[in-house]
């Protein structure tokens, strides 16, 4: 079972609340006590700048990351220009992205074992 309520389709923020409530109630109705954290890390992977991600290279490195795959990824980012697509396959002019970190679920995963 996941926990994850972000990016499906028909959950959200009320469906969050109600597992919470629920989880809440079952333990306080058993007597036992129920201690939470909340952080909100939702702008987080916008703000990483590319030029430094060296230092997050280097961690994977430690880490035990293959070369091939940290040259991989560097590689990736070193090279995100991106263009936007509107209504009538109109597009703009193409420009390059130097922040955040592209939603992938190996990038965010291995950011995760790294540091949670």
């Amino acid at each position: 079972m996941t926990c994850s309520f972000g990016f499906k389709r028909l959950l959200g923020c009320q469906h969050a609340v109600f597992t919470l409530h629920s989880v809440i109630d079952h333990f306080t109705s058993r007597g036992s006590a129920v201690f939470a954290v909340a952080l909100d890390i939702s702008k987080a992977f916008d703000k990483v700048c590319h030029k430094q991600t060296g230092l997050l290279f280097k961690h994977y490195k430690v880490a035990g990351v293959p070369t091939w795959i940290i040259l991989v990824i560097s590689n990736w980012y070193s090279k995100l220009h991106v263009v936007v697509r509107w209504i009538d396959d109109v597009v703009s002019e193409i420009f390059c992205v130097n922040s955040g970190l592209r939603q992938c679920y190996l990038m965010l995963l291995l950011i995760a074992l790294l540091y949670v």
